[in-house]
């Protein structure tokens, strides 16, 4: 019995340790906000997306997310990333 309780401890040690994600989450239009919020265990990555009302005003949203996914070239943004 403690071989096999021994080898089941090891097992287990080895496993990885789930983390929780904490992302900003908010919305806003000018100043930076920071709004740490512990995402549900589905989620895997935290995303922010700017959106252009006009070249100079611009909406920023944080958000927890569950996958990753192509971004949309805006017209006003250099640089697109996924």
């Amino acid at each position: 019995m403690t071989p096999l309780l021994t080898l089941i401890l090891v097992v287990l040690m080895g496993l990885p340790l789930a983390q929780a994600l904490d992302c900003h989450v908010c919305a806003y239009n000018g100043d930076n906000c920071f709004n740490p919020m512990r995402c549900p265990a589905m989620v895997a990555y935290c995303m922010t997306t700017r959106t252009y009302y006009t070249p100079t005003r611009m909406k920023v949203s944080k958000s927890c997310v569950p996958r990753c996914f192509e971004t949309v070239y805006d017209g006003y943004s250099k640089h697109a990333s996924t």
